[in-house]
């Protein structure tokens, strides 16, 4: 995975980009903004962009996300950050990190 969002993590932190929320709901009703915005807030599945250069350093080796892979959050973890790319990414601890999804 590329990382065109303009920023690099630092020490432990780790840049995750959330699954896209769709705007229509299952009914087919186009959801306001400020819902589809909530909603892309407390997504918890997406991939891992970028990580800082002491971030996994205490993980077995194993086990270590690399940028790519898919990844659950916690719910709330991070920060919000609108790349330069325009698209919505979260800027987490290595520690907030749930799963990585096997292959």
């Amino acid at each position: 995975m590329n990382n065109t969002s303009g920023y690099h993590p630092l020490e432990y932190k780790c840049l995750f980009q959330p699954d896209i929320v769709d705007e229509l709901s299952e009914g087919g009703i186009a959801l306001p903004t400020k819902v589809i915005n909530q909603e892309q807030g407390v997504q918890c599945g997406g991939y891992l962009v970028a990580v800082g250069a002491m971030a996994f350093e205490d993980w077995p080796s194993d086990a270590k996300p690399v940028p790519g892979a898919r990844v659950m959050i916690a719910k709330y973890a991070g920060i919000q950050i609108n790349g330069k790319d325009g698209t919505l990414y979260r800027m987490v601890n290595d520690k907030d990190i749930l799963a990585v999804e096997l292959p």
